[in-house]
């Protein structure tokens, strides 16, 4: 299941009742990718991301899932309720949270750690175990992939969250767009400084 968005490509969810090794399954997705992505076979040349561009804990994340997996199953039987046809919002395993911003092209995998942090986090401000991988994938292609161990997003949560992720991934384009002006300006301060030397030198001469 999920949700569209220009900035936030897909919010879904892990159901208890589905497949047991969803959760490393999930780590070995983001960890290992195809050169060739829609036409990735046993045969594929397979590449591993990096660890600059991992977030989060995969152990933990995996443990924790499986755990809350467990728990979630072993109350269902005890209570003689079918799991599969649950809808709660408690009842995952873990969400799945794809960032893709429109700049996303031009974002740094710092600017993306940043996009994650809400996204991360309880309520209270706590962190929840989670896994993730920044996927460059092309000139201009790039969005961050997360696996969170959490109940679904309320509908408030989520639009909540889409918003701050709008506005935070154009703060940081601006941020950049400045500093590269800075950087512009500062570069050309220098040659003019130069050159008002080389001036000042000849007619010294």
């Amino acid at each position: 299941m999920g949700r569209k968005n220009p900035h936030v490509e897909d919010v879904s969810y892990q159901h208890p009742a589905g497949y047991d090794r969803s959760a490393v399954r999930l780590v070995v997705y983001l960890f290992r990718r195809p050169d060739d992505k829609k036409n990735a076979t046993r045969e594929s040349t397979w590449t591993t991301v990096p660890r600059e561009r991992r977030l989060g804990d995969a152990k933990t994340f995996i443990r924790a899932a499986n755990t809350r997996t467990r728990e979630l199953r072993k109350d269902s039987a005890s209570r003689g309720k079918n799991l599969g046809k649950n809808k709660a919002r408690w009842c995952t395993s873990y969400l799945n949270v794809v960032l893709s911003p429109a700049n996303r092209g031009r974002l740094s995998d710092e600017d993306f750690r940043e996009l994650a942090e809400p996204w991360i986090r309880d309520a209270s401000g706590e962190q929840l175990p989670h896994v993730g991988a920044i996927h460059r994938e092309g000139k201009g292609k790039a969005h961050l992939h997360l696996g969170i161990v959490r109940d679904r997003f309320s509908k408030p949560e989520l639009k909540f969250l889409k918003q701050e992720t709008d506005g935070l991934a154009m703060i940081l384009e601006r941020e950049h767009e400045h500093e590269h002006e800075h950087e512009y300006k500062s570069e050309l301060e220098m040659e003019r400084e130069m050159e008002r030397e080389e001036i000042s030198y000849g007619l010294e001469l």
